[in-house]
């Protein structure tokens, strides 16, 4: 297998953070910071950073090097990072590709395709290495987890290989308690190494002044305008 875990060590946060648009933000979490957990912001209460894979780029090139010689220059060549036409903030992924061909001493490009040949290309699993964009369906730790699991095949994983986790979070714990078995299960998750956060993406409601009361709803990315008031 291609040494992917040596690339994904080799991902500077800090670096990309700054060529960021303002509709997003480095990731290190499954859960996005959104997401409550009674009542309070989960990242608030569980920090992302630990999650991250360590940027080791010394120790991932020299690892490189020594696994480079059983792989042929086409099978590094071919390597890309698919990306959908949608996703405009391609900088910061370009920057990933420059740290990766300082580690290799070979350009890991992108490769940017319309959104119906990107969807057929993830069924398929006709790519090396892909962008994409984990969502969460409501206002749960639990649910934004059990989206993975449901996404396993196409991370290359079993279902069943992380419904044991799932079952783990059923109880009725303490806040601290359910913390630390959601911080666990993300990064149990994470350790998989088939599914690396870059990115946390935000969603925006803008409006004049001349309207207020109107609510946005993130995760089901609807408005709410039950309590709407217009003033002319």
């Amino acid at each position: 297998l291609f040494p992917y875990t040596t690339l994904f060590r080799s991902i500077d946060r800090e670096q990309y953070a700054g060529m960021l648009g303002g509709s997003l933000q480095p990731a290190g979490g499954i859960i996005p910071p959104a997401v409550q957990l009674l009542g309070r912001s989960y990242r608030e209460l569980y920090a992302d950073e630990p999650l991250s894979l360590p940027y080791t780029p010394e120790k991932s090139a020299a690892l490189f090097a020594e696994l480079l010689p059983e792989f042929s220059s086409n099978d590094i060549n071919a390597l890309k990072i698919l990306l959908p036409e949608s996703f405009s903030d391609t900088e910061a992924v370009l920057s990933i590709c420059q740290e990766w061909q300082n580690l290799s001493g070979h350009y890991i490009g992108i490769d940017r395709v319309s959104e119906r040949e990107y969807r057929n290309r993830l069924a398929s699993g006709d790519y090396s290495i892909a962008l994409y964009n984990l969502e969460t369906p409501r206002n749960s730790c639990y649910a934004s987890l059990q989206n993975f699991s449901e996404k396993a095949e196409l991370f290359g994983l079993e279902k069943s290989s992380l419904t044991p986790v799932l079952e783990t979070l059923s109880g009725e714990e303490s806040l601290s308690e359910k913390v630390a078995l959601y911080g666990e299960a993300e990064k149990t998750f994470l350790d998989t190494l088939t599914f690396i956060p870059l990115f946390y993406q935000n969603f925006y409601l803008i409006y004049t002044s001349d309207n207020t009361d109107i609510f946005a709803r993130p995760f089901s990315h609807s408005i709410d305008f039950r309590k709407a008031k217009h003033f002319a």
